[in-house]
């Protein structure tokens, strides 16, 4: 399925535009990776908070504060993504760690979500234990993620 998806994409116009014109993708891959970076920082200070290795500052106060370093650039990554697939979609489409870190994005968004859902309606709801482990859960999944991108070149 994901072969015919990929041949699909390959034979739009908008792939071969993509693929002709050469600054295309190191333009959006510069792009991606500032979207990444911003989301790096935001989601790493709501873990370290979580885990209690920062200040002692409200985590209602620390989620208003990076909460839209974590919206507004996870969409210029999927937009971004979204380009360079169709740019390359055999690169993307066909490759296992391609398919791992998206599946990992949506596991940490969806904490994300979970994490911010659950504080405004307690602000007390993740001190502690629960709080520290969604902490290191977070962290350890956006290094996968992390690493999987990095890795998507050489698989």
């Amino acid at each position: 399925m994901l072969e015919a998806l990929s041949r699909a994409i390959a034979d739009t116009s908008a792939s071969a535009y993509i693929a002709d014109n050469l600054w295309i993708t190191p333009a959006v891959q510069s792009v991606h990776i500032l979207a990444i970076a911003a989301l790096s920082g935001s989601v790493l200070m709501i873990c370290l908070r979580l885990m209690g290795r920062t200040a002692d500052i409200a985590l209602s106060v620390v989620d208003r504060r990076f909460s839209p370093w974590i919206w507004w650039p996870a969409l210029f990554l999927l937009l971004s993504g979204i380009v360079l697939v169709v740019g390359e979609p055999d690169r993307e489409l066909m490759n296992i760690l391609f398919r791992l870190k998206m599946l990992l994005v949506i596991v940490l968004l969806a904490l994300v979500a979970l994490f911010q859902r659950r504080l405004r309606g307690n602000p007390d709801a993740w001190r502690g234990v629960s709080g520290g482990l969604l902490g290191l859960g977070m962290a350890l999944l956006w290094v996968a993620i992390v690493s999987a991108g990095r890795w998507i070149a050489y698989i």
